[in-house]
This record gives C-alpha cells, sequence and structure tokens, in this order.
C-alpha cells in the first residue's frame, strides 16, 4: 500500500446572483464604500499628561520637595539617587507635612511626585554655595521605599545657580540664616510654599 496521501480538490460553485444588503446610516456627512481593498484610519491620539523631562505640565504647587544630596547628578538630570530613610521627610518639615506624607504611603508617594522639586547639594561653605555650584529645578519621576535608602529618580528640567536659595531664604521657608541653614545638611522636606510663584517674583521667567 502506497504511503502517499492524495488529496481531491473540491470545487464550491458559486451563487451566480448578488444580494446587496439593505444598510442603515444615521447622522451626518456619511459616505458609503461598497468595496475597498485597503482601508486607511487616521486617528488622533489623546495623550496622558504625565511627568516627564520637556513636557508641559500641571503641577502641584501647594507644595515643593527639597532634596540636599550629595549624590544628585545635576548634569545627568535622570540618574537614580538614594537618600537615608532617617533624614526623608522627618526634618525641617511642619508637623502636619511630616503627618501627611513621612510614611510615603501609596498616596503620599503618588502627591509627591506631582510637586515642583529642588535638588541641591550640600553648601560648599556655611551659607555659602560654591561660585559655580549649581541646584536643579524639577519634578520626581518615581520614588521606591527600601529599607536602606529611599530611591529616587528626578527629572531635572532646569538649572540655576544655588546661591540663588541661599540669598533668598525667607521666600523659599528654608531654615536657617546666612551663616548656616539647612542646605548644609542632607535631607528631603517638604515646604508649603508656591515655588513657581516664588521663582517668578525673583524675576525667573519659569
Amino acid at each position: 500500500m502506497s504511503n502517499d496521501l492524495t488529496l481531491s480538490k473540491t470545487t464550491i460553485s458559486q451563487p451566480t446572483t448578488s444580494i446587496t444588503p439593505s444598510i442603515s446610516q444615521q447622522g451626518q456627512k456619511n459616505t458609503l464604500i461598497q468595496h475597498a481593498d485597503n482601508v486607511i484610519i487616521n486617528a488622533t491620539q489623546k495623550t496622558i499628561p504625565t511627568i516627564v523631562p520637556n513636557q508641559t505640565l500641571t503641577p502641584n504647587t501647594d507644595y515643593y520637595n527639597l532634596i540636599v544630596d550629595g549624590m544628585i547628578d545635576i548634569e545627568n538630570p535622570e540618574i537614580c539617587f538614594s537618600i537615608e530613610p532617617s533624614r526623608a521627610l522627618t526634618e525641617y518639615i511642619d508637623d502636619d507635612v511630616k503627618k501627611m506624607f513621612a510614611l510615603l504611603s501609596d498616596d503620599a508617594i503618588q502627591s509627591l511626585q506631582t510637586f515642583p522639586t529642588i535638588f541641591a547639594h550640600e553648601n560648599e561653605g556655611y551659607g555659602l554655595a560654591a561660585p559655580d555650584q549649581q541646584a536643579g529645578f524639577g519634578y520626581i519621576l518615581k520614588i521606591k521605599v527600601r529599607h536602606e535608602g529611599i530611591i529616587i529618580k528626578p527629572s531635572i528640567l532646569w538649572k540655576f545657580s544655588q546661591q540663588i536659595l541661599n540669598e533668598n531664604l525667607l521666600n523659599f521657608d528654608i531654615y536657617g540664616h546666612k551663616g548656616f541653614c539647612e542646605l548644609n545638611r542632607t535631607h528631603w522636606t517638604v515646604k508649603k510654599v508656591n515655588l513657581i510663584s516664588e521663582f517668578r517674583e525673583l524675576g525667573f521667567p519659569i
């Protein structure tokens, strides 16, 4: 017996008459296309606002984050850094603000990521930044809570001389005085200040 299989081709006859379906169109400016080999649909994609560099966003300006940490890379604005839990939202912060954010719950993290943020290094001197020392303005893209540290992914949109902060402590609600202030200590805090408004009052087109 042969092991070959033979396939028989069955021809299906096509009906000789065609039936045109009844189509009802509603609305205005409709076009009926009875047949098309290719259909191209142009649609406008609706984007969801997210906090990313160089993208317009609507921040929550009731508060701002102030993060002072030597691991912040101002020149590479999306390099992650970490801060010790004992220095995260524990000092230079009002009690009511600390109560809202210090536990870093999911809701708190979502809120913190909408606040404008200053990223800075410790002052080089007492109440004095180095002549070329820059701080950054931006937002927090991501926060990861770990036992040994809080990992922060920044988005730095604009750089400015850190000395501006030292010269305007009261405007930014930064604790201390011209001789020594909280910019001399690594920490993360939240200020109940409209940061963007304060920069604009100082003449910065932010």
